[in-house]
C-alpha cells in the first residue's frame, strides 16, 4: 500500500482504489463498505483522484450551483443561512470545500483553516428533517450531473449521507 495522501485514491490490493480518508483495516479490506471503486491509473504508480476523475473544479462549482440552486426555493432551508437572499459565500465555502476533500487544491484550508464541519454546523439546528432535506437538495445537485461514472455517484452519496449524519445535533 502507498502511503496516504489526502484527497488521492489510495491503490488496495486487487487493482482496487478507495477514497477520501477511508483506509484499509487490512490489504484489500475497507473500513466502510461501499467505497471500494475501480480506476485505471493515470500514470503508472500515481493514483487519479476523484476531482480528476469529475473535470476538476468546473465539476464542483456546478454542484455547489445546482445545490443552491435547488435551496434557494426552499424558505425553510434558506432560514438556517445567515444571509439567505446572497448565498454567494455559501455557494464559494461548498465548492472549495469539496474540491479540497475529493483531492483538489487545499484553497478552503488555506482561506478558511480546517474544515471542522460540526464545529461549524453547531449553531444550526439539525435534525432528521434537517439532514435529510440538505440530503434530498445534494441528490437534486448530483442528479444533474452529466456523464457522472455510477461508481463515482455512489461513492459520493455514501460520503454525503456520513456527513449528513455525522452532524445530527438535535431530535
Amino acid at each position: 500500500m502507498r502511503s496516504r495522501q489526502p484527497g488521492r485514491l489510495q491503490t488496495c490490493s486487487q487493482q482496487s482504489m478507495m477514497i477520501g480518508s477511508q483506509l484499509p483495516t487490512k490489504p484489500g479490506q475497507l473500513k466502510h463498505e461501499g467505497l471500494r471503486m475501480d480506476v485505471t491509473e493515470k500514470i503508472e504508480g500515481e493514483p487519479v483522484t476523484l476531482f480528476e476523475a469529475v473535470g476538476g473544479m468546473p465539476f464542483f462549482e456546478g454542484l455547489a450551483n445546482r445545490f443552491y440552486d435547488s435551496v434557494q426555493g426552499d424558505a425553510e432551508m434558506l432560514m438556517m443561512y445567515p444571509t439567505p437572499d446572497d448565498l454567494t459565500s455559501a455557494r464559494r465555502h461548498l465548492t472549495l470545500f469539496l474540491a479540497q476533500y475529493w483531492g483538489g487544491p487545499p484553497i478552503y484550508n488555506s482561506e478558511r483553516g480546517h474544515p471542522r464541519l460540526r464545529m461549524r454546523h453547531v449553531s444550526f439546528r439539525i435534525d432528521e428533517a434537517a439532514r435529510d432535506t440538505w440530503l434530498h437538495h445534494m441528490t437534486v445537485a448530483l442528479d444533474g450531473s452529466d456523464n457522472l461514472d455510477p461508481a463515482i455517484r455512489t461513492n459520493m452519496d455514501s460520503y454525503f449521507t456520513m456527513a449528513a449524519n455525522h452532524l445530527l445535533n438535535a431530535r
